[in-house]
């Protein structure tokens, strides 16, 4: 990824987690994650993370499709940021 589009992310996860603050269970989390920030269908143009390593280019904005990962917790303690991986994986 390039450093615009890092820095896309990171501001559109610090929005995510910011908002999303005092939420302690998993259940919790997910059922906040469903209403506020999953949408029902992928916004055209979408790219997957594996596919978007190749694609990305300078300067260019990106729409990255993926799935938070990380266990029941996919959060980052103390920093702005979470795991987002290819849908294509499977989840362990």
């Amino acid at each position: 990824m390039n450093h615009s589009t890092q820095l896309i992310f990171a501001t559109a996860i610090t929005v995510v987690m910011a908002t999303g603050c005092g939420k302690s269970s998993a259940d919790g989390t997910a059922a906040w994650v469903k209403r506020n920030i999953h949408l029902s269908q992928e916004p055209a143009g979408a790219v997957e993370v594996l596919d978007a390593r190749d694609e990305a280019k300078d300067g260019e904005p990106i729409v990255l499709v993926g799935r938070l990962s990380g266990g029941l917790r996919p959060w980052i303690d103390g920093r702005a940021a979470s795991l987002l991986v290819d849908t294509r994986l499977l989840p362990s």
